[in-house]
């Protein structure tokens, strides 16, 4: 649209509709290039053409209407009286510029350009759009509106802040109680929200006013007077008279017209000075409030370094800080009372929380010390008092060990020893039970004769168990478990042999008749000693008893029935010769006797005659055979015997440096131990096991002594 026309004596009015006149690109304005940003101009009802202003708040504010105030024009425009209506499309003169306006521009260009002759303040200016999209920019620190980019050197152009949602909730209008003041004892309390909302509440009754209640109306009055914490209600209702009065006068102007709105405008307008006073009030209020901050902070400073509790008499502590700056600042009596009182119960609070969290911090760090000495291994399989002592040497100098008392530092060590020592244990025996089922699958299939210890370790010392469990407790349990799988499988042979056997003989009884009965009690009875002849020796013997006539028998049946009677009567004594050697102790018949000596000391001169004519005639070999069998067993006993002595025996005391892999300090220790005891004298005839059963007591001796000097070990007598 072309800018308005203007005249020499001013501006033409005249009645005529709103409508909106801009400058031409191109062209000149009284002087002033069209691209650079002109005035904007516009026809108001009235029929005055008058300079649109821009708004003058934030988009959040409706945009003002037009203003019917003229801006500062040069001396040569006047306001003239309407003459007419304008026509719709004005064009301006074309004249040559005023002198006067251009001089103006000049200095204006001039200022702007100039540098600063001061520090330059940042300015912040918003940028905006009308409802009709026309940018303008908006600064919140003066409430100042432009229609023009500000480009001076403080000017800084920022994007609007976009406004978070409000949350339309009772509880979001509200806001979260933020401190709560107690009414003296009448049960009462103010509660304050983080939106400055203020309101009474009954702890007991559980009632809520947003007013005061009259029954505490004094109590209130008397507190808010000494602290200063709320306005009085005349303050209140005068605001709100003026409030009142505003609105009042904004609907009369609604009802006069658009003149007078813009009137209104005008004078709710701040001047510079009006809004410098309102701020030097509001630091004065500031300030003023910063002063009893610090009052109030001086005064529990002090009632702290003095050391006041919180049931403590106000009257009793009255002579002792009367004399101190910091009481007498407060001035009123009722205040000091009121105010020692509330502080006096906020310090003690204060610090059995102080004194709370420095106790957890303590026991957490004392923790961190309980979780070292679990690492380095000072805890489990050992009493409270050592563990306590070998602690307090690793870690006495240092902070942790004293950031918790005595006594709480024992009942934790003693906790903590208790949970480490349960867990090892747990942890041990899963170990137990992983090398057992090793030393099971290292054994399948050699139950009858499993390798020695030394010769399966190599294979057990792959395992992680192996490192958990003690160099005797390995060699114990690996025995222990060679023994029982070699029991059983001796228990299960002997049972498939007697198994056998019954079959046999029931199979003999079903095959044998009632004359063949009759044959073998005949032999039992005439041949005494059947166990060493032959057929062909006892064929006369057995042919002079004239069985084959009386039974049908010939002479392959007969050799046959012989046969089996003699492979019976063998049998039975040899587990006889068993049932001897398994009866008579140790002390009688021991595994390191030669078969000789052994068979003196069965048919002894004790031994009575029948035992010993039952044997007369027994093959040597079968019951040799037999004592082979029983000494092996008895070898096994007789070492778990000695390992046994070994452990209690008082003569190994003082012989821990005597080196176990052989010497003739070792060889006089053994020779002297066979000296002393007979279950050691018992494995004479194995001295491979006397060499490694003491080897293996006197590497555990020493270690013991070892583990004694560090004072991590039990006691050695607890092992003697």
């Amino acid at each position: 649209m072309p800018p308005p026309a203007f005249s020499p004596g001013g501006f033409i009015s005249g009645p005529g509709p709103d409508v909106s006149v801009k400058a031409a690109p191109g062209q000149f304005l009284d002087g002033i290039p069209a691209k650079m940003p002109p005035p904007q101009f516009e026809v108001v009802p009235g029929g005055v053409i008058g300079m649109k202003m821009p708004p003058v708040g934030p988009p959040s504010l409706a945009p003002p209407m037009m203003s019917t105030s003229l801006p500062d024009l040069p001396a040569f425009m006047g306001l003239a009286p309407p003459v007419g209506p304008p026509p719709a499309i004005l064009r301006p003169p074309e004249l040559p510029p005023p002198a006067g306006l251009l001089a103006a521009v000049d200095a204006a260009v001039e200022r702007a350009g100039a540098p600063p002759s001061g520090p330059v303040e940042k300015v912040e200016w918003q940028a905006h759009q009308t409802g009709e999209g026309l940018p303008y920019y908006f600064c919140k620190k003066t409430g100042e509106s432009r229609w023009v980019r500000p480009c001076g050197p403080g000017d800084v152009i920022v994007d609007p802040k976009k406004e978070e949602p409000k949350d339309t909730s009772v509880k979001g209008k509200l806001g979260e109680p933020e401190s709560w003041e107690s009414i003296g004892k009448t049960g009462w309390t103010r509660v304050q929200t983080d939106k400055g909302y203020t309101y009474f509440y009954h702890k007991k009754q559980k009632k809520t006013s947003w007013t005061c209640p009259p029954e505490i109306a004094k109590e209130v009055a008397e507190l808010d007077g000494s602290l200063g914490a709320v306005e009085g209600e005349a303050e209140s209702k005068e605001e709100k008279g003026d409030e009142e009065g505003k609105e009042g006068a904004e609907g009369t102007g609604d009802a006069q017209g658009e003149p007078a709105g813009g009137e209104e405008d005008g004078a709710k307008k701040q001047t510079k000075a009006e809004k410098a006073e309102k701020r030097a009030q509001q630091v004065e209020e500031e300030q003023k409030a910063a002063k009893e901050k610090d009052k109030l902070r001086n005064f529990k400073q002090l009632l702290v370094e003095k050391g006041v509790r919180a049931f403590d008499k106000y009257e009793k502590w009255v002579p002792k800080l009367m004399h101190d700056p910091r009481f007498t600042a407060v001035t009123g009596l009722k205040e000091r009372r009121l105010l020692f009182e509330m502080l006096a119960k906020r310090i003690e609070t204060e610090k059995r929380k102080t004194q709370a969290v420095c106790k957890n911090r303590g026991r957490e760090a004392f923790k961190e010390l309980l979780d070292k000495a679990e690492k380095l291994d000072l805890l489990a399989g050992r009493t409270v008092e050592k563990a306590l002592a070998s602690m307090e040497r690793r870690f006495g100098d240092e902070a942790q060990w004293d950031a918790v008392p005595e006594r709480d530092r024992e009942r934790m060590v003693a906790e903590a020893v208790a949970e480490t020592t349960k867990r090892a244990e747990k942890q041990k025996e899963g170990a137990r039970a992983n090398f057992r089922t090793l030393v099971l699958d290292i054994l399948k299939g050699q139950e009858e004769d499993p390798p020695p210890f030394s010769k399966a370790r190599r294979r057990l010392e792959t395992d992680p168990s192996w490192t958990q469990l003690a160099s005797t407790e390995r060699e114990n349990l690996y025995n222990r478990l060679a023994r029982e799988l070699k029991d059983a499988k001796r228990k299960q042979t002997a049972k498939r042999r007697e198994v056998q056997q019954e079959l046999e003989e029931a199979r003999k009884k079903r095959k044998l008749s009632e004359a063949e009965e009759k044959i073998f009690s005949v032999f039992s009875e005439k041949m005494k000693n059947p166990y060493s002849l032959t057929w062909e020796e006892a064929k006369p013997e057995v042919e002079a008893l004239q069985l084959q006539k009386g039974f049908g028998l010939k002479d392959d049946e007969l050799e046959q029935l012989w046969l089996d009677y003699q492979r019976r009567a063998i049998e039975a004594r040899r587990e006889a010769w068993l049932r001897i050697l398994e009866s008579a102790g140790f002390d009688v018949i021991g595994p390191e006797l030669e078969f000789e000596e052994v068979v003196q000391r069965a048919f002894s001169t004790d031994t009575d005659v029948a035992t010993q004519k039952a044997f007369e005639g027994m093959p040597e070999e079968v019951l040799k055979e037999a004592w082979t069998q029983w000494r092996e067993q008895a070898y096994d006993l007789a070492v778990e015997d000695c390992q046994k002595w070994l452990r209690t025996c008082q003569h190994l005391r003082g012989c821990e440096d005597v080196e176990p892999t052989g010497g003739d300090d070792f060889d006089r220790l053994m020779r002297r131990l066979a000296a002393k005891d007979v279950r050691f004298r018992r494995l004479n005839g194995r001295p491979e096991h006397q060499t490694r059963l003491l080897a293996g007591r006197l590497r555990e001796l020493r270690s013991l002594r070892g583990q004694k000097k560090d004072g991590t070990g039990e006691d050695e007598d607890e092992f003697m």
